[in-house]
C-alpha cells in the first residue's frame, strides 16, 4: 500500500522542509541535478553511494534516511543488451552525479571511457576537443548532462554530429522528453537508445 509522487524542489537547501511536511515518506528518489549535493541531508550512505558520491534512491529507515545509488545497475543492465563487438571504448558526456555511476558501470562491462566537460579542469576532454577522428575511436557516446532535459528541450551536447555513424550508439540519460534533440541529431546516422 504505497503511492509515488513528485515532490519537485527549486532548490536542495528545501529539502528538510519536505522531510518534515511529509512524516509518512518511506523512500525518494533523487534526479539530477541533486544527486552529489543530497549527500549532506542523509544519515548514512551504503557503500556503493559513497564510493561514487552520488545517490538516487533515499530509504527512511527508523527516523533516519540511507541514500543508496541503483543507478549503475540500471545503466548496466539497459546498455548490456545494446553493445556490439566493436564498441570498445566510450564518451560520457558530463560529469555529475550521473556520469559517476555510468562511469562504474562502464568498469563493470569493461569498456574504457573518457569524459567530455564544459570545463577543462575535470582532467577529460572538452567539447572543442571533439573531432571526427576522435568519434571514430569512441563508438558509444552517453549523455549524462542535463541537456535537452524539460523544460529546456532544444538544448543538446555540442558534438560533431556528422561524425556519428551506424556502429555508433548513442545513449541519453534524459528521460524528459523521450527523444531529446542529443537523439534526434544523432539518430540520423547512428545507432540510438
Amino acid at each position: 500500500d504505497a503511492s509515488y509522487e513528485a515532490f519537485p524542489l527549486e532548490e536542495v537547501s528545501h529539502f528538510p522542509l519536505l522531510i518534515a511536511q511529509q512524516v509518512t515518506l518511506r523512500g525518494l528518489n533523487v534526479t539530477i541535478p541533486y544527486k552529489k549535493s543530497i549527500i549532506p541531508y542523509l544519515n548514512t550512505l551504503d557503500p556503493l553511494a559513497a564510493k561514487l558520491n552520488s545517490v538516487n534512491t533515499i530509504k527512511v529507515q527508523n527516523g533516519e534516511m540511507i541514500g543508496y545509488n541503483t543507478d549503475v545497475e540500471g545503466f548496466v543492465e539497459s546498455i548490456k543488451p545494446l553493445i556490439h563487438n566493436k564498441i570498445k571504448k566510450a564518451l560520457v558526456l558530463g560529469n555529475g552525479g550521473s556520469a559517476q555511476s555510468v562511469k562504474e558501470g562502464l568498469r563493470q562491462i569493461g569498456i574504457e571511457f573518457n569524459i567530455v566537460s564544459r570545463n577543462a579542469n575535470t582532467g577529460g576532454l572538452t567539447y572543442d576537443n571533439l573531432s571526427k577522428a576522435l568519434l571514430s575511436e569512441y563508438l558509444l557516446i552517453i549523455n549524462t548532462t542535463p541537456l535537452g532535459m524539460y523544460p529546456n528541450i532544444k538544448g543538446f551536447p555540442d558534438l560533431p554530429y556528422d561524425a556519428i555513424g551506424s556502429e555508433h550508439l548513442c545513449f541519453d540519460l534524459v528521460y524528459n522528453p523521450s527523444e531529446t534533440e542529443f537523439m534526434k541529431r544523432s539518430k540520423v546516422n547512428g545507432y540510438i537508445s
